[in-house]
């Protein structure tokens, strides 16, 4: 086989600075390379997060999109994130600049809508122009969504970088899928449960915790696995008649919202004496919950 060596070497370098004319690049898109990252919320709609932003490189870019997307043919830089997605009109290739040589080379593309004001390492909120009557329209259909980018910043939903990260996807892309629509909704009602039930407890007055070897009567509030020096243990947290509130192991058949008496020694939280650790538990009864009864 006869290999065209100028041929290749002239394919190789024909984006380098050298050879370089920006009249020959076509702007197609621009685009975070960046995989999005999780956190914490519906993980399946953070999984349909990622294969859509997989679907927009591969849509931008073809099927080899793994191989073009980080690398710059014009610098050579392997390490980027914001791309510009060009066509080289001679050979019909498309191709990929990084962010610092497309600000450099002043691309443009066919709405006039410069990188510089997508590209945002600081700020949270740069909407391509080219989504932006898609976002309008979506939201108009899905009042549901608008009043959610609203309520983000209210200080119950401060904390949420869940429900703040899905919604910003609709700056990039202009839409949720169902299933991240439904999971905004769904966390940011979660935030005011949890507020109202923190509220709740803030408000209840609270007696002090037992201390030493003795006997406690309460309902379970919740159950959870740990990991120990000698295996996983199931941890009870237990609330009191006085609404004080104890730690122990239990590694019992029982269910959260059994009503349980347990003995056992309890030492006071340094730090809240509401709250007490319990060693060596043992279970003295077991009501079952009403559901469970029922």
């Amino acid at each position: 086989m006869i290999v065209d060596v100028e041929a290749t070497m002239t394919q190789s370098t024909v984006h380098n600075p050298t050879n370089f004319d920006p009249a020959d690049y076509e702007v197609l898109d621009y685009l975070d390379n960046k995989r999005p990252e999780y956190f914490g919320g519906d993980i399946e709609a953070w999984k349909d997060e990622i294969k859509w932003w997989e679907a927009e490189l591969e849509r931008a870019l073809g099927p080899d999109w793994r191989r073009k997307s980080h690398r710059c043919v014009h610098c050579g830089n392997g390490h980027i994130r914001w791309i510009t997605v060009t066509r080289h009109l001679p050979t019909d290739e498309t191709v990929v600049f990084g962010a610092d040589c497309t600000k450099r080379l002043e691309f443009v593309d066919k709405v006039t809508f410069k990188l510089a004001q997508l590209q945002s390492r600081d700020a949270a909120r740069k909407v391509r122009i080219k989504v932006w009557n898609d976002r309008q329209r979506y939201l108009d259909a899905h009042p549901e969504i608008a009043e959610a980018l609203k309520a983000i910043e209210e200080p119950v939903h401060a904390g949420n970088g869940f429900v703040k990260d899905v919604l910003s996807k609709l700056d990039t892309y202009g839409y949720l899928t169902e299933r991240q629509a439904a999971a905004v909704v769904s966390s940011l009602a979660k935030d005011h449960e949890f507020a109202a039930r923190r509220a709740e407890q803030e408000a209840e007055v609270k007696g002090d915790a037992p201390s030493g070897r003795c006997e406690v009567t309460g309902v379970i509030l919740s159950l959870k696995e740990r990991e120990t020096d000698f295996g996983v243990v199931t941890k009870a947290l237990v609330k009191l008649a006085n609404n004080s509130k104890v730690w122990f192991t239990a590694n019992w058949d029982v269910e959260r919202g059994d009503t349980i008496t347990v003995r056992a020694t309890f030492e006071v939280s340094r730090d809240d004496k509401s709250f007490a650790f319990g060693k060596r538990p043992h279970l003295v009864s077991r009501v079952p919950a009403a559901s469970e009864v029922a």
